[in-house]
């Protein structure tokens, strides 16, 4: 009868003023792919509209930015995931092993240091604010269940408000947002799949020499909070 194999808990690999990492190396599949999460918390990401619009506007830039580059990491087997949420942007590449820290690097990188110019600013403005605007044409049950939300949590709010304050956003104050935004950050990662202990503490320098952060100490963090069970499974 052959034995069962352990079971894989993952280990604490980084707690640090500026950050904490999970670890966990798959010894029982074997398999070729890894799973990376990255969640950046910054004092300027914070429970207010005008933030949330400054974020969202932020990342679809980049997103449009990296397209080139995500398209290519397509073609070998990685994707890529970008989002605010809960004070934070949360990052996600999982895929073929052997490419991600070159890819991690690469979306860092441009996160950190990537020059944003006033075309792009104002072409993703007006493509967002298409967006909040056909927020109108939703179906009143959405209409209603996204009303609720803006109850439920202090957090979120209808695209009729974030259109309202998109408008009043200048190139001048986002490229003030954009400068600040990594200035004070604290890093929760999650680094899963074929992928050894070196390698992962190699990501980790990595982050931080990049956006190279005053550390934003946990309890000024109100949004922090445990990863989610199922980021810690690791990779499919």
């Amino acid at each position: 009868v052959p034995k069962e194999a352990p079971h894989q808990e993952p280990i604490s690999l980084v707690d640090h003023p500026s950050g904490r990492i999970f670890f966990l190396q798959d010894h029982e599949f074997s398999s070729p792919n890894v799973a990376h999460f990255l969640h950046i918390y910054s004092p300027k990401i914070d429970r207010s509209v005008r933030s949330s619009v400054l974020t969202a506007l932020y990342l679809e830039i980049l997103e449009k930015e990296l397209s080139p580059t995500l398209l290519s990491a397509g073609a070998a087997g990685l994707k890529m995931a970008l989002k605010q949420e809960k004070g934070a942007v949360h990052l996600l590449v999982e895929g073929y092993a052997e490419k991600a820290p070159a890819l991690l690097e690469e979306i860092i990188k441009t996160l950190a240091l990537h020059p944003i110019d006033k075309s792009a600013f104002l072409l993703t403005k007006t493509s967002l604010s298409k967006y909040f605007t056909n927020g109108d044409q939703d179906l009143p049950l959405y209409r209603a269940a996204e009303l609720l939300r803006t109850f439920i949590r202090e957090d979120t709010y209808t695209k009729q408000d974030k259109n309202k304050i998109l408008q009043e956003i200048s190139y001048e104050e986002f490229i003030q947002f954009r400068s600040t935004l990594f200035d004070q950050t604290y890093i929760e990662g999650f680094l899963s799949g074929n992928i050894t202990r070196k390698d992962a503490e190699s990501i980790w320098l990595d982050t931080i020499s990049l956006l190279e952060p005053a550390p934003y100490a946990k309890k000024q963090a109100s949004y922090l909070s445990p990863f989610d069970s199922a980021e810690l499974k690791g990779p499919t």
